[in-house]
């Protein structure tokens, strides 16, 4: 029997690969880099815009959605408590919107005046509140 004429590199073993495998699988979690966003949404005048949410974290209590880019009081357009699953109105609340339990905003019968940006605030169980701001762009059909 001869042996092999090319012998494998002496640093190509194979359980490098597995722990090479495993090192990068482990370091790498899709959740960890999950961040937090809302989906740009574009809607035709007098349709119905929803901003969805993604990437939502665990342990939260409710939401706030404002409008402009910033958390606001006087911008607030309603809050959401999800343990009751209940909306509440703010000072920028038209009468169209409502808070859904997985966060996403939804506006009846858009106007071209609703274009904008839109502030999510999620208040975690350890009141540690995050924010995140979207696009709506309401166009004439």
């Amino acid at each position: 029997m001869e042996p092999p004429s090319a012998s494998a590199p002496r640093w190509c073993v194979p359980w490098m690969g597995i722990l090479l495998a495993v090192s990068l699988l482990t370091s790498w979690n899709p959740l960890a880099t999950a961040k937090l966003s809302i989906v740009l949404t574009h809607a035709a005048e007098g349709k119905n815009a929803l901003l969805p949410v993604r990437n939502l974290p665990e342990g939260l209590v409710g939401y706030a959605w404002y409008k402009g880019r910033h958390v606001n009081s006087n911008h607030q357009i309603a809050s959401y408590v999800i343990e009751r699953q209940e909306n509440t109105p703010g000072p920028a609340h038209s009468g169209r919107e409502i808070i859904h339990p997985n966060g996403s905003l939804l506006i009846h019968k858009v106007t071209l005046e609703d274009t904008g940006y839109y502030t999510l605030q999620i208040i975690k169980k350890t009141f540690h509140n995050e924010e995140v701001t979207g696009r709506l762009h309401v166009y004439r059909e």
